[in-house]
């Protein structure tokens, strides 16, 4: 199955950045932010962070939303992802860090109009891979976090034609069981070293 055509943002009502990084946020609130409305996964919940506190400051927008909404601050590139997309003709900062959005540059990140406009295919691929569909690959990675305790995250990749989306879940257990998965991040893969770093991956843990 095919996912939805990317949000445009290129519209008569969106004119600033934010119209449009609202627009965004309200459709997505209505598909996955609300909790009512969004998928389980394996009929396990799915819990998303809404906290929108960074290192005591408040910022307009949860920090896990403005993660998936954006790039790492140290992505600097000479050939933009969004090349050949309409992003492209309206992103401002054109993946220059210090032209980032300033909520956005205080947690280093950099806005990036293509994640935002894919950003609804989220619950669709969750959705995709509840019912088998073989354009999802699903694999589990076991790692150690900050603290050194080990954790577990379930990859959910959707590859299709030049769609390439990867979402990833932290499992969460209390008293040794399984609770709920945690939302941890969703993005876009563009990058020719992390589509082969996922097809390892991919390999080493089915």
């Amino acid at each position: 199955m095919t996912l939805s055509q990317p949000l445009s943002l290129v519209q008569p009502a969106l004119d600033t950045f934010d119209e449009k990084i609202n627009f965004v946020i309200e459709n997505f609130k209505g598909i996955f932010l609300n909790r009512d409305n969004r998928p389980s996964f394996g009929g396990q919940e799915i819990y998303f962070e809404m906290s929108r506190e960074v290192r005591g400051m408040l910022h307009p927008y949860p920090e896990k939303l403005m993660h998936i909404l954006s790039l790492e601050g140290k992505n600097e590139v000479e050939i933009l992802p969004c090349n050949n997309d309409e992003a492209s003709m309206i992103c401002a900062n054109q993946c220059n860090f210090r032209m980032a959005n300033r909520d956005f540059h205080f947690i280093q990140r950099q806005d990036c109009f293509y994640r935002m406009s894919r950003v609804h295919w989220i619950p669709e691929i969750i959705n995709l891979a509840n019912s088998g569909s073989l354009d999802i690959k699903i694999w589990v990675e076991e790692e150690r976090n900050k603290r050194g305790k080990k954790i577990k995250k379930t990859f959910l990749r959707y590859q299709k034609g030049l769609t390439d989306y990867v979402i990833i879940l932290t499992h969460r257990y209390r008293d040794g069981k399984f609770l709920n998965y945690i939302f941890e991040t969703a993005f876009p893969v563009f990058y020719q070293r992390t589509k082969k770093q996922f097809d390892k991956n991919y390999m080493d843990n089915t």
